[in-house]
C-alpha cells in the first residue's frame, strides 16, 4: 500500500473543535484510532472531520462540497465519501474552488485557504515540538515574527524573505517553525525564542502587559516547576466550566484569552513523577512557592536536614519516630531516632536516595503537632520552614 494511503487510513469520529471566531473552549473527546494526517495540502492540515463538518484549523466545512480527485470533480456528501476520496486518490487531491465556510464565508483558491489557515493558532504541535506555521502579527498576537524565516517541510527546509512567500508555500506543503526563531514586540525589542515552551511563555505574556521583555523568556512551566495532569477542568472566557484534555489544548486556549483559570481539585507532577494533589486555593500558593524556594526537589532531604533532630540550634520542627524513607524502587528504610537522620542526611547525595515518605506522619513544629498526609502536604509545609 502506498504511503499516501497509509496515512489516510485514520480519521477522527465524533469531535467538537475550538472554533477559530469563537470565545469559549469546549470539551472534547478525541479518539485516538481514527486520526488523519494526509500528506497532502490544504488537506494535511485537516484536524477533525465528523458526520457534519471537516476543519481545516480554523475554517470549517460542512458537507456536501466539491473536490478534484486527479483532476475529476467529485461532489463529497459525508464523512464516509471525504475518508474514500482520501484513500482513492493517485495524483492529486484537492478541493474545487470556490467553498463556502459553515460562517457563510467563501475561501476562492488555495492561497485563500493557506491564508485563512496561518491566521489560527495552531491546535497541535505545542507539546511534542512540531509546531505547524502560523502567523505572528498584531491580528493574532501583541509580537512580531522577524523575517527571513527558515520553515520545515517533510521536503527538507526552507527560507523565507516575506509572508507572502510563506503563504505561497503553504498551498504545497506544510512547514513547521525551526528554532531558534525571532520575534519583535511593540518597543523593537528583538529576542531569540529557543523551542515551543519559550514561544508559548512570550505569546501567553501578551494577555497580561502589552509588550513582553523578549530579553527574559523563561521556559514554560504551566504551573510553576509541575506539570498539569489532563483532563483538567478550567474557568473560560465565558465563565462556564470546559474540559482541557491535553497541553496542546491548553496552550492554544491560554494564547488565545480563552482560558481564565483550572477549578480546585487539581492534580499536578514534578519532575519526578509524583503526583500532587491541590485540593483548594489556600493549599495551592505553598506548594507553587516551593518551586522557587531553593528547595530543588529534595523535599525528603530538607525535611531532614531542616529538623531540630539533625541540628538542635535552627531546626524547624521536630520528628515524630517513626518515619519510614521510600526508595525508587519501593523498598524502605526506618528512622528511630537522631542518630539515624544525621547518618542519613550526612550520606545524600546529589542522586536522591530516597524517592518519598510513607504517610501519614507527624512533626511537631512551633509545639503543635502537624499530621503530613501526603506529599502535597509535605510541600505545602516546608515552604513555611525557611
Amino acid at each position: 500500500m502506498d504511503m499516501k494511503k497509509q496515512y489516510a487510513l485514520m480519521m477522527v469520529a465524533i469531535l467538537c473543535w475550538i472554533g477559530c471566531g469563537t470565545d469559549n473552549i469546549v470539551e472534547i473527546e478525541i479518539d485516538a484510532e481514527t486520526e488523519v494526517e494526509i500528506p497532502h495540502h490544504p488537506l494535511a492540515a485537516v484536524g477533525v472531520a465528523n458526520d457534519a463538518t471537516v476543519n481545516i484549523n480554523c475554517v470549517e466545512l460542512a458537507y456536501p462540497f466539491m473536490m478534484k480527485i486527479d483532476g475529476s470533480i467529485t461532489l463529497v456528501n459525508n464523512m464516509d465519501e471525504f475518508i474514500a476520496a482520501q484513500n482513492d486518490y493517485t495524483t492529486g487531491l484537492d478541493f474545487e474552488y470556490p467553498i463556502v465556510t459553515t460562517d457563510e464565508e467563501v475561501v476562492t483558491s488555495p492561497l485563500d485557504l493557506a491564508d485563512r489557515y496561518a491566521d489560527c493558532l495552531p491546535s497541535k504541535g505545542w507539546a511534542s515540538g512540531d509546531l505547524p506555521y502560523f502567523d505572528i502579527d498584531n491580528t493574532t498576537s501583541c509580537l512580531e515574527l522577524t523575517l527571513p524565516v527558515t520553515l520545515q517541510a517533510s521536503t527538507g527546509s526552507k527560507t523565507f524573505d516575506t509572508h507572502t512567500d510563506v503563504i505561497i508555500a503553504l498551498t504545497e506543503s506544510t512547514y513547521y517553525f525551526t528554532f531558534p526563531l525571532g520575534l519583535e514586540n511593540a518597543d523593537g525589542q528583538r529576542g531569540l525564542i529557543h523551542n515551543t515552551d519559550e514561544l508559548f511563555t512570550a505569546l501567553n505574556a501578551c494577555h497580561s502587559v502589552s509588550s513582553p521583555d523578549l530579553s527574559n523568556v523563561d521556559i514554560y512551566r504551566p504551573t510553576a516547576c509541575y506539570d498539569i495532569v489532563y483532563p483538567q477542568a478550567f474557568v473560560g472566557a465565558d465563565g462556564a466550566e470546559h474540559t482541557v484534555n491535553d497541553q496542546d489544548m491548553y496552550c492554544a486556549g491560554s494564547i488565545k484569552g480563552d482560558l481564565v483559570t483550572w477549578t480546585y481539585p487539581f492534580n499536578l507532577t514534578d519532575d519526578a513523577s509524583r503526583e500532587i494533589a491541590v485540593a483548594h486555593s489556600v493549599a495551592w500558593p505553598g506548594i507553587k512557592a516551593a518551586c522557587k524556594s531553593g528547595l530543588d526537589g529534595d523535599y525528603i532531604y530538607q525535611l531532614l536536614r531542616r529538623s531540630s533532630d539533625y541540628d538542635a540550634t535552627s531546626g524547624c520542627h521536630k520528628l515524630i519516630y517513626p518515619v519510614t524513607l521510600r526508595q525508587q524502587d519501593g523498598e524502605v528504610d526506618y528512622l528511630y531516632d537522631a542518630n539515624d537522620v544525621r547518618a542519613v542526611v550526612d550520606a545524600w547525595t546529589s542522586t536522591a536516595p530516597y524517592h518519598d515518605c510513607n504517610y501519614p506522619f507527624s512533626i511537631v513544629h512551633n509545639a503543635d503537632e502537624v499530621i503530613l498526609s501526603s506529599y502535597s502536604d509535605l510541600l505545602h509545609y516546608m515552604v513555611t520552614c525557611q
